[in-house]
């Protein structure tokens, strides 16, 4: 079966109290589509990792399998579009990836229970991490649900178009079109639908 490698990202803090200040450990979790880059893309004073940075967290970035920064595996190539590397369902997420990186986070820090902060599939995957690893949930002090998962009814931007459509039949083909396996990645076509959909 092999390992999937995953990025943790780490935001270095400032210079505030020196050395000793004990910083509470913070785990933010992306959603669909995402990666830990959206939480310090914004500016310092709007992205979520620079302000728990300045409000005093030990800030830890996660990424899952298969987006930009987690691409890699110990065998499989993420190029090969029947290779294997995307045979993973978001169920593995919640079992393998989440327990991973949150244990590590843990090993790095010395710490024995940590915040976390997840957005959309980063929620859904934290609730579900319960049913395989309770141990990992009594390691958490505060669990921040940022828009959980519920329902893709009043889902906008081009996912909730393409699922309104109603072609569930016809849409691995879709995403064969858009990337070898890759769930929307940077190409010329996603960049023409994102200039269709996004404004600012």
């Amino acid at each position: 079966m092999g390992t999937y490698w995953l990025c943790i990202g780490y935001l270095m803090e400032k210079t505030n109290g020196g050395e000793d200040v004990i910083r509470p450990v913070i785990f933010v979790q992306h959603g669909l589509l995402c990666s830990s880059a959206d939480w310090v893309l914004p500016t310092p004073s709007k992205g979520l990792g620079y302000i728990l940075a300045d409000a005093g967290y030990d800030v830890w970035l996660g990424n899952y399998r298969g987006n930009t920064y987690s691409r890699n595996h110990t065998f499989l190539n993420p190029d090969q579009q029947s290779g294997g590397f995307w045979d993973f369902t978001w169920d593995e997420m919640a079992h393998y990836d989440l327990p991973a990186m949150i244990e590590k986070v843990l090993e790095l820090t010395g710490e024995t229970e940590l915040f976390y902060a997840g957005h959309s599939m980063g929620t859904t995957a934290f609730m579900a991490m319960h049913h395989y690893r309770p141990d990992i949930g009594q390691k958490v002090r505060l669990a921040n649900f940022l828009a959980p998962v519920a329902s893709e009814t009043n889902m906008g931007g081009p996912l909730g178009w393409i699922a309104g459509l109603g072609i569930d039949g016809i849409v691995d083909g879709i995403l064969s079109m858009m990337g070898v396996g890759e769930f929307l990645p940077s190409n010329l076509l996603i960049d023409c639908l994102a200039s269709l959909f996004c404004h600012e």
